[in-house]
Order: structure tokens, then sequence, then C-alpha cells
């Protein structure tokens, strides 16, 4: 069972918001890993190499990625193969149920939705397995764009990432560095924006 209500904000947000549902903060422990390219997991196919480096590219252009996604992302463009794979096996079901139907003379017409039809030992029909197949892992496929924000629908609940090192110290307020001299890598309040 997944996780309830909506997705939370991040801290940040929350603040320049005006804190809204006024429960108390907690700025310590949110991860904010950095911003890079994962190495691509040694058993993806040919597919999924190439959905890699072209969807790679505009993830770390939107600082959405780091290291630590690269099984979420292998997953990701593994589904994208997947798809493919199943699309064009139905393809060439419709293909050769429309040459068998070519080559038999028939009163009935050509229908190249029988591709997605089967039927079972009793003579019952149902979908196609390539089709179950497909929509299955096109299920898979939206739930995991749906996590990288990548469907139009989750866009607007992806939570940004810092490029590089450099993250928001708004709550951290400066932090000492080894002289004791208070140290400003960020900005450290409202009036610094």
């Amino acid at each position: 069972m997944g996780l309830r209500g909506p997705k939370s904000k991040p801290t940040e947000l929350k603040v320049l918001e005006g804190n809204r549902g006024h429960r108390p903060m907690i700025a310590d422990g949110q991860l904010r890993p950095m911003v890079e390219t994962p190495d691509p997991p040694k058993h993806l196919g040919k597919e999924a190499r190439k959905e890699w480096k072209r969807i790679t590219v505009e993830l770390v252009r939107y600082n959405i990625i780091s290291r630590l996604d690269q099984q979420m992302l292998g997953m990701l463009c593994q589904a994208v193969e997947r798809v493919a794979l199943f699309e064009t096996a139905l393809q060439r079901r419709m293909l050769r149920i429309l040459t068998e139907n070519k080559e038999r003379p028939s009163d009935q017409e050509q229908d190249p939705a029988q591709a997605y039809i089967a039927r079972t030992s009793q003579g019952y029909e149902m979908q196609c397995i390539e089709y179950q197949l497909l929509n299955k892992e096109r299920e898979i496929l939206m739930k995991l764009l749906g996590e990288f924000g990548l469907s139009p629908a989750m866009r607007a609940r992806v939570v940004l990432g810092q490029p590089g090192a450099k993250q928001l110290t708004l709550f951290e307020g400066g932090k000492a560095d080894g002289d004791g001299k208070e140290k400003k890598d960020g900005p450290q309040s409202f009036a610094e924006f």
C-alpha cells in the first residue's frame, strides 16, 4: 500500500508559503543529494541504454537526478525498452493476421483489431497476451515517469535539487568555520533573496 495524502513539500517551500499548516517544521535530516548523472546499470539492453542517454541529459538539466537514482532510472529505461518491445510484437502480430486474411478468400473484411484478440482452447475470445503485457508495462512506465516528474500531471509535484553541492542554508544560520568566523555560502535569511 502506498503512502497516503499528498507528497511532502520541502521545508524551504513551506516557509516561503508562510507555513499555512502551522505545523512544526523540521529542517534537519532532509536528504538533499548532489545533482549528478549516475552510471548506467550493466544489465540495460540496447534500447534502454539509448533512453538512459536521452533522459539523463534532461534530468541533470533540471536538477532532478543524483547518483542515488541509478536503480530507479534503470527500471524506467527498462520499462521504456519493454513497451517498445511489446508494441513491436503487437505490430508484427497485426501484420501476420492481415497477411493471413489476404491469402484466404472470405467474405470477412480485413480488420486490424483482430490482432488484439486471441481465442482460448474453448473458443472464447480474450485479449492477446502481447496486448496484456503491453498494458501492464505501460502502467509500470507511468508510475516510474511520475517518480521523476516526467508526466504532465506529476510535473508540478517535483522538488528540484540544487545544482552541484550548493544547497539552501536558510535554516542552518551562519555556520562557523575552523577559525570561529561565521561563513556565508548561501542565503541566510529571506532578506538576502
